[in-house]
């Protein structure tokens, strides 16, 4: 019975990937910008991106548009600030390199028709320099580091002075603040980087985070709890009322809780999300490029804080034993009881310095640590983990 388990745990594994990261449509008609044509006041900033694709599967991107009129700063890949510099028209045209769902090679040029307008004359003359429309006083753009959000984040909070558009509303969310009409996005943080941010508009918004607080509370998570059962609480709850399916493509924190059902990505995002949201130190981690015999076998799991390191957790596993016992063998567990495979191809953001530095993931589980330390009131047995009330 046990060889027929670890069977079933390794076919779900290998099958996974083959929808990780995947649309459900082909996407090569449907390319283009959030905006076909767009009005803009000189001195301001809008922000475009290029829809029908994913970021992941963007190759190269290559923009053509009059500089005198215009200017253009890539945020991500598929995402692009623009400010007004001169009244005036031109079309900005990207050319896009990028990846099919079979791996194969697309281009397509797409565009959208700018007009810079100049701002409107002020009612009341003044003499404070601030207010002009010197290129000088308009507001600096944010460096955005190499897709970390630790980076953005704290340039934000550094800057007193700044009053941009991206603010930091909490340990888990950062808010973009819509410009000339746009709508404003909210957007979850799963890990440190800003490439793995999920914006949602904040209808969904507030549709998730009301999902979640309802998952804290029929989890019965209480202040008094220590990390442990409280992370294990949240762990149990979603691989018990959210089936793993490897023939869904939903793997964002929205389809996940609302499909009930999703993969090991949508698990790993959720739950992040979940853990931060109750104070607790979680990150969405993910292979890449991983294969084995020509079959795609990119994973993705979390590591979470307790004390002073992190461990792994693995709801995929835990889906796989969900009703039986071994269901706590996938909380807690040490960084060498990964695969080979999965430490090798580890996503190259979380193999930097800055990160292992920050993130130090321990060579023993949860309870020898603390076991090891003499101070066994921050952990529970396997058995207590498991026996703890519904």
């Amino acid at each position: 019975m046990k060889i027929r388990k670890n069977t079933l745990l390794i076919m779900m594994i290998l099958l996974t990937v083959t929808f990780m990261f995947a649309n459900t449509k082909n996407v090569s008609a449907k390319v283009t910008f959030n905006k076909t044509s767009k009005s803009i006041t000189k001195g301001k900033n809008y922000t475009i991106k290029i829809s029908g694709v994913k970021n992941r599967s963007i190759k190269k991107v290559k923009l053509k548009y009059n500089k005198k009129i215009i200017k253009v700063k890539k945020l991500r890949k598929n995402k692009y600030r623009i400010t007004g510099k001169k009244k005036g028209k031109t079309t900005l045209k990207a050319t896009v390199k990028y990846l099919l769902l079979d791996y194969t090679p697309a281009v397509k040029t797409i565009k959208c028709k700018i007009n810079v307008k100049n701002k409107a004359a002020k009612k009341k003359k003044t003499n404070n320099k601030k207010n002009n429309d010197s290129e000088e006083n308009i507001k600096p753009e944010i460096d955005w580091g190499e897709n970390n959000i630790d980076k953005l984040i704290a340039q934000i909070e550094q800057s007193k002075t700044y009053k941009g558009t991206l603010y930091k509303l909490n340990d888990y969310t950062v808010f973009n603040k819509g410009e000339d009409g746009g709508e404003d996005q909210y957007g979850l943080i799963t890990s440190p980087f800003y490439s793995t941010i999920d914006w949602y508009s904040k209808k969904d918004y507030d549709k998730i985070m009301n999902e979640v607080k309802r998952i804290v509370k029929e989890s019965k998570i209480t202040d008094d709890m220590i990390d442990e059962e409280k992370a294990y609480r949240i762990g149990r709850y979603m691989v018990k009322h959210i089936d793993y399916d490897y023939s869904v493509y939903g793997q964002r924190i929205y389809e996940t809780l609302f499909d009930k059902k999703t993969v090991c990505a949508g698990y790993s995002v959720t739950y992040a999300l979940i853990c931060r949201y109750i104070g607790i130190d979680c990150d969405f981690v993910y292979t890449t490029d991983l294969y084995v015999d020509g079959q795609n076998m990119n994973h993705a799991w979390n590591y979470i804080k307790l004390g002073d390191y992190y461990y792994v957790v693995d709801l995929t596993k835990a889906s796989a034993w969900r009703n039986s016992y071994s269901i706590v063998t996938g909380f807690f567990y040490q960084y060498d009881s990964l695969i080979e495979e999965y430490r090798k191809n580890v996503q190259s953001n979380y193999k930097t310095n800055d990160y292992i530095k920050t993130h130090k993931v321990d060579t023993i589980n949860h309870y020898m640590r603390c076991k090891k330390n003499g101070d066994m009131s921050q952990t529970l047995t396997d058995s207590e983990l498991y026996n703890l009330p519904e």
